[in-house]
C-alpha cells in the first residue's frame, strides 16, 4: 500500500469523527443536516481516493473513478447549500444554477468517457 494513501484515509476518519459529534447533537436544524451531507460527501470522496492510491487493476480504477465522480462534482453545491444554511438565506437563483450544473456534470461524466 502506498503510504501517501494514509493522508486521505486520516482525513476521512477525522471528518467522520466530527460528523458523528454533529449527529449526536441532533439533526433538527437545517445547518446540521447540510453539514452532515457535505461532510459525508467529502469523507466518501477521501475513502474512494484512498482506494485509488492502492495498486488496483485498470477496470477497478475505472469503476472507482466513476463512483467518485458524483462526490467531487456535488461537493461544490453541497458547500454552497451549507453556506446558505449558515447565513440563514433561502435557496435562490445561483443555488439552483449550481445544482443544475453539478447534476449536468455528473450526468455527462457518468454517461461518457470525458
Amino acid at each position: 500500500m502506498n503510504p501517501l494513501a494514509l493522508i486521505p484515509l486520516a482525513s476521512a476518519f477525522t471528518i467522520v469523527a466530527v460528523t458523528t459529534f454533529v449527529v449526536g447533537r441532533g439533526l433538527h436544524r437545517g445547518l446540521a443536516r447540510d453539514f452532515v451531507l457535505l461532510s459525508s460527501c467529502v469523507s466518501l470522496w477521501a475513502v474512494t481516493d484512498c482506494l485509488l492510491w492502492a495498486p488496483v487493476s485498470a477496470e477497478i480504477a475505472s469503476v472507482l473513478v466513476r463512483a467518485q465522480l458524483p462526490l467531487y462534482c456535488g461537493v461544490g453545491y453541497l458547500f454552497l447549500r451549507f453556506c446558505y444554511a449558515y447565513a440563514h438565506k433561502e435557496q435562490d437563483f445561483w443555488s439552483r444554477i449550481s445544482a443544475f450544473f453539478a447534476g449536468l456534470a455528473i450526468a455527462v461524466g457518468m454517461t461518457t468517457d470525458l
